[in-house]
């Protein structure tokens, strides 16, 4: 049946009639009728490569919006790293300051305490 479709057997058959000498009118009519065949599948075999060209520029779109959106998202995400780091260092500073303050409150204290034995009577 798919071979009549395409007129491949009516071909087929011209072409035995042809080499035989029985040519007839009605064979003349089905090279325009496979013409107007091949026409439509040409058609189709173009339409075929025109929708694929299309998904692949659908997808090559959708690619680079994607790509773009990354890009977006890296920038934001290295700003926000860069603050990070910022707010990172000043609070190492904080902290090196703060250890500072304890050590010299720890002295100040360590003083105060051998003032305050010394005040002490001695018994004795």
């Amino acid at each position: 049946m798919a071979d009549d479709l395409f007129g491949y057997s009516r071909v087929t058959e011209q072409k035995k009639e042809e080499r035989s000498g029985k040519g007839s009118s009605s064979a003349s009519s089905v090279p325009a009728l496979n013409g107007h065949l091949n026409k439509t599948k040409k058609e189709t075999k173009e339409e075929r490569p025109l929708d694929r060209l299309k998904d692949l520029e659908e997808k090559i779109a959708m690619a680079i919006n994607k790509v773009r959106v990354i890009k977006e998202e890296r920038t934001v995400i290295e700003q926000r790293m860069r603050d990070l780091e910022a707010r990172l260092i000043e609070k190492d500073r904080e902290i090196e300051m703060l250890l500072s303050e304890k050590t010299l409150i720890r002295d100040q204290i360590g003083e105060l305490i051998d003032e305050l034995e010394g005040l002490e009577p001695s018994k004795g």
